[in-house]
């Protein structure tokens, strides 16, 4: 979902496990940049979720702290394109 211009929020949901999982979501994430002109991904991730926390850091998105949200309390994760191509 784009919120604003170039920002989107991710969100995954991994059939596959492990490697195989964090190689696709690199791809989508790269492909994302590619083609449709996003500068920003973010997301939130219920702090309960330690695996989509894992793997949010296994992406190479950066946590920003956590924030309460009518959900109970998620962990911010984001990265921006210049982070990204420093990381690749």
């Amino acid at each position: 979902e784009c919120s604003s211009e170039g920002i989107w929020y991710g969100h995954y949901f991994c059939t596959s496990r492990g490697r195989e999982a964090r190689d696709f979501g690199r791809s989508s994430i790269q492909w994302m940049f590619d083609n449709v002109g996003m500068k920003v991904m973010r997301g939130l991730t219920p702090v309960h979720n330690k695996a989509a926390c894992w793997m949010a850091r296994q992406l190479g998105l950066k946590s920003y702290g956590t924030t309460k949200t009518t959900n109970g309390p998620h962990e911010v994760f984001i990265i921006t394109k210049d982070e990204w191509e420093m990381k690749e």
